[in-house]
């Protein structure tokens, strides 16, 4: 009977088109190499090495965006490694950061419709050469290669509910009761942000970071104090809908609980999810859970049922709190987004 062979992925970081190739750059994708052909003998290898996944980063658009405001309409045909690298170290001596809106445009249309500058293709080509002329194995250094999950389904993954849940109300309850009361006159108001944090860290300071890095919370803090953050980040924007689930438990766990106020208590958290998008639930739905937290509904070692149902207004089971808002679809129209019942 034949042995299965094994999978390997070998995704190595990629090297940004703006430069010339330096001896450790050479170095780097020479031993990528020999590992490809090395791992290929005995297992099944995908070579990932998505330059479409890379040109996203603020190095790549940032030098985009200079090259078409200093030379609108030049041609690169012509020009060399070098002179590609001089551009980019005017670039970087420049010192101009630029914003999230100019760089907006970039980005999508390399992932809408795999968009390259002109300068960093002419790039790209030459490398082609030089892969050509060493023997290299070309992982598709000219082809557009969009990472397999989307911005919004990489969140929905990292996002599964009921982690964001327990993360949302373990951050409401460490928040001081100082910063705790304004917030609360403020409506609880909250700004989600498309970012990793754990690659933030060492620029910006969390209040809360979850256990696994896929959620951070900043604040509550006047908006000037998270001004950079901000300028820094997309607000997410999820508009795929909303699946179904079937019911989930979970228990709320204080990041530093002390001495617990009350018995823990079992609600259910109903979430309507007709006609919903992603960014909707998390709007809606940490309104809720911060509210009821600072309302004393949710403490620590309560335990939470997690519940999808198309609308709330079919269900009869007694709130203990409810989240109300203008209707997306219908804004003359109140809507229910979601509920926690009384005491089970």
């Amino acid at each position: 009977m034949a042995e299965t062979r094994r999978k390997v992925l070998l995704a190595p970081v990629t090297v940004t088109p703006s430069k010339p190739l330096t001896p450790s750059h050479l170095k780097g994708l020479l031993w990528a190499d020999v590992m490809y052909r090395a791992t290929k003998t005995y297992a099944d290898v995908t070579y990932r090495y998505s330059h479409t996944t890379y040109h996203r980063t603020e190095q790549t658009l940032g030098f985009w965006e200079f090259l078409d405001r200093v030379r609108p309409g030049a041609d690169y045909a012509a020009l060399s490694e070098s002179d590609v690298g001089e551009l980019y170290v005017r670039y970087r001596a420049e010192g101009h950061a630029p914003a999230a809106g100019d760089l907006r445009p970039y980005a999508e249309a390399i992932e809408n419709d795999g968009f390259v500058h002109p300068a960093g293709a002419r790039v790209l080509r030459l490398w082609a050469g030089h892969y050509e002329r060493l023997g290299l194995h070309d992982p598709g250094l000219l082809a557009h290669q969009p990472p397999e999950f989307g911005l919004e389904e990489m969140i929905e993954d990292l996002l599964r509910l009921p982690h964001w849940v327990a993360e949302t109300c373990a951050f409401a309850l460490s928040v001081p009761a100082e910063r705790a009361e304004p917030w609360r006159r403020a409506f609880t108001r909250t700004v989600f942000l498309a970012g990793r944090p754990v690659n933030l860290t060492g620029r910006f300071s969390f209040d809360h970071v979850a256990e696994n890095g896929s959620v951070a919370w900043a604040g509550p803090v006047p908006s000037e104090q998270t001004a950079a953050l901000r300028r820094l980040l997309e607000t997410f924007s999820g508009t795929r809908e909303v699946p179904t689930w079937v019911p989930v438990d979970m228990e709320v766990r204080a990041p530093s609980h002390g001495v617990a106020k009350r018995r823990p208590v079992h609600r259910d958290l109903y979430v309507a999810t007709a006609q919903i998008t992603v960014s909707e639930l998390l709007v809606q739905v940490n309104h809720l859970l911060v509210e009821s937290v600072l309302d004393g509904l949710i403490a620590h070692g309560d335990r939470l049922t997690l519940r999808s149902v198309a609308w709330l207004s079919s269900q009869t089971v007694p709130f203990a709190a409810l989240r109300v808002d203008a209707d997306a679809h219908r804004p003359e129209e109140l809507r229910a987004y979601a509920g926690l019942t009384e005491e089970i």
